[in-house]
């Protein structure tokens, strides 16, 4: 075989345990029109993943901290709540349900999310 080609083959299996990054769009108002949101509220992920919240519209936070939500394996937050446009990421290392909602006044009544993550299964030879 050529060079190249065993150098492809030695990569497959790094690209099958590469990472996702997640992106989870944050938006909406109380004040009318639509209400805060993230989008999607709901995700299912493996360990050692990255979720990215990128707001779109509004003023918003992320904020899964043990103290609001001591179930969670680990504590996230983006800090105060910001309108214009920002973006947060967390990589998730720890294998568990994390729940989370914005604090701003009134939000997270709509405004909160589910993250699944599942323990990484890769066989190692």
């Amino acid at each position: 075989m050529r060079p190249y080609v065993l150098t492809v083959l030695a990569l497959i299996p790094s690209a099958l345990l590469a990472q996702t990054n997640w992106i989870v769009q944050v938006g909406g108002s109380t004040s009318g029109g639509t209400p805060p949101f993230y989008a999607p509220s709901s995700l299912e992920i493996i360990q050692g993943d990255t979720v990215t919240w990128q707001n779109v519209s509004g003023t918003h936070n992320v904020n899964g901290s043990t103290t609001l939500f001591p179930a969670n394996p680990e504590g996230f937050s983006s800090g105060s709540t910001q309108g214009g446009p920002w973006t947060f990421f967390h990589v998730f290392d720890l294998p568990g349900v994390y729940n989370y909602h914005c604090t701003n006044l009134g939000h997270s009544a709509t405004q909160n999310g589910t993250i699944t993550v599942s323990g990484n299964t890769s066989v190692s030879e």
